[in-house]
C-alpha cells in the first residue's frame, strides 16, 4: 500500500509517548513510513527511524502531547505492491 492510511485517533490532552515499527517482511530498499498527525505526517515517527528492508524493531519516544482531538496517520511509500509486511503500534497516555 502506497499513501496514507489513518491509524486512529486521539483525544486531547493525551501524551504520544512511543511509536514502535515491527518489521516481520523485509520490504523493498526504498520503501518508507513516516506516523504522525494528519497536519503533520511525521511528527512521531520519520522515515529515517526504521529501514524497512531489514527484519528487526524501530521505536521512536516522541513525547508529543495533543491539544485536541487527533487524527493520526501514517504515510507509507513501498513501489513494490505487496512486498514487505509491518506492524506500527503506537503507545499514549
Amino acid at each position: 500500500t502506497t499513501g496514507t492510511q489513518t491509524i486512529g485517533f486521539i483525544s486531547s490532552d493525551r501524551t504520544v509517548i512511543s511509536v514502535r515499527v515491527l518489521v516481520t517482511t523485509a520490504s523493498p530498499a526504498d520503501a518508507e513510513v513516516t506516523v504522525g498527525t494528519s497536519s503533520s505526517a511525521s511528527s512521531f515517527f520519520e522515515s529515517r527511524d526504521a529501514i524497512l528492508s531489514q527484519i528487526g524493531q524501530y521505536t521512536t519516544n516522541p513525547d508529543y502531547r495533543t491539544t485536541g482531538y487527533t487524527e493520526v496517520v501514517a504515510e507509507i511509500t513501498n513501489p513494490t505492491q505487496g512486498a514487505g509486511q509491518f506492524t506500527i503500534i503506537l503507545t499514549y497516555v
